[in-house]
């Protein structure tokens, strides 16, 4: 097997993230738009964003990104994953970006109407104001979890990432 690096995995993940803007794009104009809009797209749209590589990874080992620079998530001894280690691998997303759901529901409660007629800046203190404390404790845990992914995934020799060890994983070059 050869070990897909760092850099192929890197534009894998851009491509996903290209794939997944328009929801990012709805996510935007919903805050724009009002309280009960914003309300209604915040579950959805996080389901969806983690529903896509559960499901594509689950299905088919390969995410469209991971597709296009050819590359695969397998078991460390070579077969095919099943939809066991796409939940594993997704877990810790899955988890803290439910925990980020539910404090950008309670956020979205208590800040005024007004806040919708406020500019970009305004909006943004206000927002962040307006979130309870629990929710920083998440948002600096996710931004541990990105980190220890880069740190392991560029210390290994198979370049597995956290969530790769924790399924029993290793993302390896699809044969042309």
């Amino acid at each position: 097997m050869t070990y897909a690096g760092f850099w192929r995995r890197l534009v894998a993940q851009f491509v996903d993230i290209l794939i997944l803007l328009p929801l990012a794009l709805v996510h935007i104009w919903a805050n724009h738009t009002s309280r009960n809009v914003s309300l209604s797209v915040v579950v959805p749209l996080d389901v969806l964003s983690n529903g896509y590589e559960v499901y594509l990874l689950g299905r088919y080992g390969q995410t469209i990104g991971k597709r296009v620079v050819r590359v695969r998530v397998v078991r460390t001894d070579g077969t095919a994953i099943s939809w066991r280690e796409a939940w594993l691998r997704s877990s810790v997303n899955i988890v803290l970006g439910a925990i980020s759901c539910v404090g950008a529901i309670v956020v979205l409660k208590s800040i005024p109407e007004t806040y919708f007629s406020l500019n970009w800046v305004q909006r943004s203190a206000l927002y962040t104001a307006s979130r309870p404390p629990w929710l920083r404790w998440v948002m600096w845990a996710q931004q541990c979890w990105v980190w220890g992914e880069l740190v392991v995934l560029l210390s290994n020799r198979r370049r597995r990432a956290l969530h790769d060890f924790m399924a029993g994983t290793v993302v390896v070059v699809d044969p042309p």
